[in-house]
């Protein structure tokens, strides 16, 4: 298995954000069908734990590109990825107070997450 570690912006010492949040991915759209109920298995999931976003696909949907938007719409951070070689992505992201969205998109799969600092 395969690790990426992507950094994007200012590193953080880790005493100084340690919450974590766990984040919800909603698939839009894409090659997969969708699940008929929340129980269903995730393809995806998120998880910020400080300044890191953990990206996890427990099933390979190809190449995608993970994007993070502020408030104002600018992308923070990126990166592509092929999840048939990194099922876990790790990106380094800001922790100022402000509403983040992640983006997903590939062939295979269009998702969609937010949360807030």
């Amino acid at each position: 298995m395969f690790l990426s570690f992507l950094a994007c912006g200012e590193l953080v010492a880790a005493n100084e954000i340690s919450r974590e949040v766990k984040i919800k991915i909603v698939i839009l759209g894409g090659d997969r069908p969708r699940p008929r109920s929340e129980q269903s298995w995730n393809i995806v999931a998120a998880e910020l734990n400080g300044n890191l976003l953990f990206i996890d696909f427990y099933e390979t949907v190809g190449k995608v590109t993970i994007t993070v938007k502020n408030s104002y719409g600018q992308i923070v951070c990126s990166h592509p990825c092929d999840t048939t070689f990194e099922p876990v992505v790790i990106m380094n992201v800001p922790v100022d107070k402000d509403n983040y969205t992640i983006n997903i998109i590939g062939d295979q799969i269009e998702a969609y997450g937010e949360y807030y600092l």
